[in-house]
């Protein structure tokens, strides 16, 4: 059995993804408004900015090689992700 999460779901939502993944591991869910939830939240939030003080990494645009290289080499693992999934947006290569 397998769990799969959105990335953009985790993000937006990270108690309620947390609670998703307690589930499917048969773990239980904090209590409301625990500190173990809240530091969660906390920590995670932090690290999409890239450190504890919320400050985001310059980061160079992605050159057109290195793209077109990923996007050929995942091209196939996309597709059958996407026909697993019934989504077709993991079909970002085909763009």
């Amino acid at each position: 059995m397998t769990l799969t999460l959105e990335p953009s779901r985790h993000q937006d939502e990270p108690q309620r993804a947390q609670k998703r993944v307690l589930r499917f591991l048969g773990l239980p869910s904090p209590a409301r408004g625990s500190a173990p939830a809240a530091e969660y939240a906390e920590a995670h939030a932090a690290s999409l900015q890239g450190s504890s003080r919320g400050a985001r990494a310059e980061v160079a645009p992605m050159l057109n090689a290195t793209r077109h290289r990923l996007q050929t080499f995942y091209a196939p693992h996309n597709r059958r992700l996407a026909a697993l999934l019934g989504d077709q947006r993991f079909l970002w290569g085909a763009e």
